[in-house]
């Protein structure tokens, strides 16, 4: 069976038809929509952060680089054909070099950018601020900037290790980097801004890496954002065909956009009412995701449909990536925000659904099936000790 998918414009239908059932004073919901959709933008970041969902865990991973200190450097502090010019003598620059740190006399500095294979520049803060004469140095990369969509995160793990690496306070991490500073393997990290990106969070990792490698961890990550509505007539201009077996969708009168890209399309069985939801006016006779745009008539799908239409209407909407047992409660989350916005008298019992709504939501969110216990466990000892030579003894 096909996954549930519930999409922006069916959060928009259902806004709608809320405000109307309340009879605001002076609703018109085209002149409205900029605070329905506010309101939807709201509940969605409201939900994704209010509990780290089993739904919105996912795994990352990150590349480790291996510290370089392959012959030596020579710094211009001002005045060269860059400010703040650091040239290796002997070497290639990494290419990761840009957001990395170099470390000169026993000081950390930060690379600003990789001008060549032999040319870097320095921050114009974390410098030194006299030339150096050809020196040894050694560049390493210990912050790694973390997905887009990242809240938060479990304790990530090396390819060879069973245990993850321990976290540590951005002041307990950048004081083990500048006072005792090593190289070797990853042992702990912790999280924050990246100095050089706006809004880019990162692992800042320590000791500085001695060797390439893998770093994996599960992260409780946002949902997609919801950007393309699809909702009426002017968010779905034209007809579509597609053929039954067939992915490939041909427009008439179209706007198809690489922004579609991961949208969900449902096609309506004619060519005068656009399509909704199972549980709306004129249920999509067939539905898929947006995978690929090539112009503005031609999209290909994620998945072959069952049936021909030929000059059907059709919409294009982002899906609320949300799982489904958590779908009331969006909407109950966003009613909430809609009875604020537009000042609701019963709004007491909005909010009393919205919190019922978590609750069940919360239940639903349990996955696994093992046994549980209330309260405190016992530590039960251990009755043997096994040793690999395959001796046993109590």
């Amino acid at each position: 069976m096909a996954a549930y998918l519930f999409t922006y414009a069916d959060a928009i239908n259902h806004c709608v038809r809320f405000l109307q059932r309340r009879e605001v004073p002076n609703f018109n919901p085209a002149q409205d929509q900029g605070d329905i959709r506010r309101c939807i933008q709201q509940a969605h970041r409201e939900i994704s952060q209010r509990r780290a969902w089993a739904f919105l865990f996912k795994q990352g991973r990150l590349n480790l680089n291996a510290t370089y200190s392959t012959g030596t450097v020579v710094y211009d502090y001002t005045g060269g054909a860059y400010e703040r010019m650091l040239t290796l003598i002997t070497g290639t620059w990494p290419t990761w070099s840009a957001g990395g740190t170099v470390r000169i006399d026993g000081v950390n500095h930060m690379v600003a950018e990789r001008k060549s294979s032999s040319v870097i520049t320095l921050d114009s803060v974390l410098c030194p601020v006299a030339d150096i004469a050809s020196t040894t140095y050694s560049i390493f990369q210990t912050a790694y900037s973390l997905p887009d969509d990242f809240v938060r995160m479990a304790s990530p793990q090396a390819e060879d290790t069973w245990y993850g690496a321990s976290w540590v306070s951005p002041e307990d991490w950048h004081g083990m980097e500048r006072q005792d500073y090593q190289t070797g393997k990853v042992d702990s990290y912790t999280i924050a801004r990246r100095n050089d990106s706006v809004g880019v969070l990162a692992a800042l990792v320590y000791p500085a890496p001695d060797t390439a490698e893998t770093w994996d961890f599960i992260y409780h990550s946002r949902p997609r954002q919801l950007v393309i509505a699809g909702y009426g007539e002017n968010d779905c201009k034209g007809t579509v065909t597609v053929s039954s077996g067939g992915t490939s969708v041909t427009g008439a009168q179209t706007a198809f956009s690489s922004s579609m890209i991961g949208s969900v399309m449902r096609f309506s069985g004619d060519g005068q009412t656009l399509p909704t939801n199972v549980d709306g006016f004129n249920p999509r006779a067939e539905e898929s995701m947006v995978l690929a745009v090539a112009s503005s008539t031609a999209l290909t799908l994620s998945s072959a449909v069952s049936q021909t239409l030929t000059a059907v209407k059709y919409s294009i909407s982002d899906p609320v990536n949300l799982d489904q047992a958590m779908t009331t409660l969006f909407l109950r989350c966003c009613e909430k925000h809609l009875s604020i916005s537009f000042n609701l008298k019963d709004n007491g019992r909005i909010e009393k659904a919205y919190d019922e709504a978590y609750i069940l939501a919360t239940e639903a969110d349990s996955r696994a099936l093992h046994t549980r216990v209330a309260g405190a466990y016992e530590v039960v000892p251990q009755r043997y000790t096994v040793d690999f030579s395959g001796d046993s003894y109590g």
